[in-house]
């Protein structure tokens, strides 16, 4: 339903609007867009040529009713070595979980080589350091892995991209009127405090290294050509 697009349009706007460029004009591509959530959302706000591909006949049939430029094609990769150097932004949003760990690196050469030059790649990963790592991880049948801060970094450098940085991605947001005493107010709290918490027990085990890795479910990744 448009009320389902339109749920998603802040949560995106929050997440990918601070790293995408405010040039309206750019060429983004959406790798694996399913449905066009995101696609929807970056065209709400202005962005002029967003195109997204996808293997499900299913999935692209309802992002193309909704109006979005999605093309069906059988293989991601064949797609993106036929437009070499054709984007500003390529994104692959909760996708990289469900590649084969042996075509992996050979998938994220083909987003580097469909980039402009310093062109931006962004993608969102389940956190193999969240509390429920195990969970997001299995949850679904056709996932292959999960990252850290480092597999991710390990995988895309190695990939031919030359700066990765990793960020925590939260499905929380701080309520509005929080010194209003309300359910959502009070969930909040207690996942700012349990998350406290999880910082504690990851400095602990970890030292260090544990104040900084991220403790989301998914982290967000932005990787430049």
């Amino acid at each position: 339903s448009l009320e389902h697009y339109e749920q998603w349009v802040e949560y995106y706007k929050r997440n990918l609007g601070k790293f995408i460029p405010d040039n309206k004009e750019i060429k983004i591509l959406d790798v694996g867009c399913a449905i066009g959530l995101a696609m929807y959302a970056l065209q709400k706000m202005g962005y002029k040529y967003v195109k997204g591909i996808d293997i499900s006949p299913e999935l692209v049939e309802i992002a193309k009713k909704r109006g979005l430029d999605v093309e069906l094609v059988e293989n991601s990769m064949e797609f993106l070595k036929e437009n070499k150097n054709q984007f500003d932004i390529v994104l692959a949003l909760d996708v990289l979980e469900h590649i084969p760990k042996n075509e992996l690196l050979e998938f994220l050469r083909h987003i580097n080589q469909s980039l402009k030059e310093r062109g931006k790649f962004i993608c969102t990963v389940p956190n193999a350091n969240s509390t429920f790592a195990s969970r997001w991880r299995y949850g679904d049948w056709t996932h292959h892995t999960s990252f850290t801060e480092d597999s991710i970094k390990f995988v895309l450098l190695n990939s031919g991209f030359k700066k990765v940085n990793v960020y925590e991605i939260e499905f929380f947001t701080k309520p509005k009127y929080p010194f209003i005493i309300r359910k959502s107010v009070i969930q909040y709290l207690l996942f700012k405090s349990i998350r406290l918490l999880r910082r504690l027990e990851a400095v602990v085990e970890l030292g260090a290294v544990g104040k900084e890795i991220p403790l989301s479910l998914n982290i967000m990744v932005i990787a430049e050509k």
